[in-house]
């Protein structure tokens, strides 16, 4: 088991640092996004929340902690804002270090609740390999890893604090809070929390947890809309992950079902989950409990349009303590084969791709990775709009996400054409000044990958567009909405 998890471990390592080097513009779920968040942060003019019904009509989705965190990073490491490449290696260096931590942290739950170490590094390893990557280089990394302490500090406590029947620490639900802070899906662990000393009727506990949660996000929240405004807070953490249902029923299921191996080991993390909640000590039920409120979490959320399998990371975690504790298992299952099948459900749950890029990266790791031709082009053409003097002013829309478009923060609108184009966020924010911005012209340049004739979210509602050639492989084009009309009828 031990020769196992270090194999896995080392492959799935090596397969993130593979990953780390890619010039993909997006290796990890709109990860783009993210690094367009964190140019602004570290930018010295430009807040990280705006109002997305006012230029550059952004909407950045999740609480800050993340993306405070990779500016801190970033300005340790001599990151710079101008250089996207730059950002995308610390966001990605980030998430790889905090998902090592989150896995770490499941290790050492499983040893403080009984399991022995080959089982718990077993584990672990899979649990690792199984992480959805739209949690590698997102606000997901930093909130997993709060998620996981607050879990730690409820289920597994340090050693010296009593029988697992002594009050649940405070630091818990601090921890909870912080998670808060960096995704909004940090609410779970303080429901677990809450779930929890209701369970066991510690209503004076109960109420020192919610008292002190509303105390330390309540200052938070108020220091950000200080800081922001509370409308714009709002506009973009509230209004802004309000993305409607999935259009296809389909999408839903294969997110939650659609991996036969995990389906499997979820359902029997659900039937160790009941039974300890039945007859398990008061830690112990604590487990089961937030499994059984994490895999509802889930199911819950991934009726949301764009949300991924990711949204099990913190079932997946639970699960994986408790099934790697073959001491806790056998109490309820008198199988002597147990250990083996258990260990079997979990390794079926490896990413064969991932230990296979693995083990194909060796070599590469040694060299540097070439430019792709596409960030070079992105490079070229981004000079050419700060230095060429046609081109120096003006607000510049793209047709499609690009790496120009993280030279461009600050002068390119509508860059989060994945939000801006859904239906609901055109119900929800007053889009009309971009709209208007592209009729008079404020919109100067478009810049595409090929002719433009639809745009997206204009459609075909726009001004009739002047060709200025192809450049580094784009297609460029000014618009001449709002320029005076000569006597010819042609615009000057």
């Amino acid at each position: 088991m031990l020769i196992l998890a270090f194999a896995i471990t080392v492959l799935t390592v090596l397969a993130r640092i593979d990953m780390l080097g890619s010039y993909d513009l997006n290796t990890s779920g709109e990860e783009q996004n993210v690094v367009y968040g964190v140019i602004k942060l570290a930018s010295k003019d430009l807040p990280l929340y705006t109002d997305p019904e006012q230029r550059p009509y952004d909407v950045i989705q999740y609480t800050p902690g993340f993306y405070y965190l990779c500016r801190g990073v970033g300005a340790l490491t001599g990151m710079d804002p101008q250089e996207p490449r730059s950002v995308y290696l610390v966001v990605r260096w980030c998430g790889l270090v905090l998902n090592i931590v989150f896995v770490v942290l499941g290790f050492s739950m499983a040893r403080r609740m009984g399991a022995a170490v080959p089982a718990a590094a077993l584990g672990g390893s899979v649990l690792f390999s199984m992480l959805a990557r739209q949690v590698h280089s997102r606000p997901d990394a930093l909130h997993l890893v709060l998620f996981a302490g607050a879990m730690w500090l409820l289920i597994a406590p340090p050693r010296g604090q009593g029988n697992g029947s002594e009050r649940v620490s405070l630091w818990a639900t601090l921890l909870a809070c912080l998670s808060v802070l960096c995704k909004q899906s940090g609410a779970l662990a303080l429901l677990v929390i809450g779930a929890y000393l209701i369970l066991l009727g510690r209503w004076r506990e109960l109420g020192r947890h919610v008292l002190f949660g509303i105390a330390v996000l309540g200052t938070a929240f108020g220091l950000l809309a200080w800081a922001y405004g509370p409308e714009v807070l709002q506009a973009n953490i509230i209004t802004g992950i309000n993305n409607g249902r999935h259009v296809h029923l389909a999408t839903w299921t294969d997110q939650n079902f659609g991996q036969v191996q995990r389906v499997v080991l979820q359902l029997i993390g659900i039937g160790g989950a009941l039974m300890l909640l039945v007859r398990g000590a008061p830690r112990e039920r604590a487990l089961g409990l937030g499994i059984l409120l994490a895999y509802a979490f889930a199911l819950f959320t991934t009726l949301k349009h764009g949300s991924s399998p990711g949204y099990h990371s913190e079932n997946l975690l639970l699960m994986i303590v408790l099934l790697c504790n073959t001491a806790l298992i056998g109490r309820f299952v008198r199988w002597r084969h147990a250990v083996p099948v258990l260990s079997l459900v979990m390794l079926l749950n490896v990413r064969p791709d991932r230990l296979v890029r693995g083990a194909s990266s060796i070599d590469e790791l040694t060299h540097p990775v070439p430019a792709s031709q596409a960030y070079r082009d992105a490079t070229a053409m981004a000079a050419a709009f700060r230095n060429d003097p046609d081109l120096s002013s003006g607000l510049v829309f793209l047709d499609r996400h690009d790496h120009l478009e993280n030279f461009l923060v600050g002068r390119s609108v509508g860059t989060q054409k994945d939000i801006i184009c859904l239906k609901t966020s055109q119900e929800h924010y007053d889009l009309s000044g971009l709209r208007s911005d592209m009729a008079d012209g404020s919109i100067r340049y478009i810049v595409a990958k090929g002719p433009v004739d639809e745009l997206p979210f204009f459609g075909r509602e726009h001004p009739e567009f002047i060709e200025l050639g192809v450049r580094y492989g784009y297609h460029l084009y000014r618009n001449p909405g709002g320029e005076p009309v000569t006597r010819s009828g042609h615009r000057r």
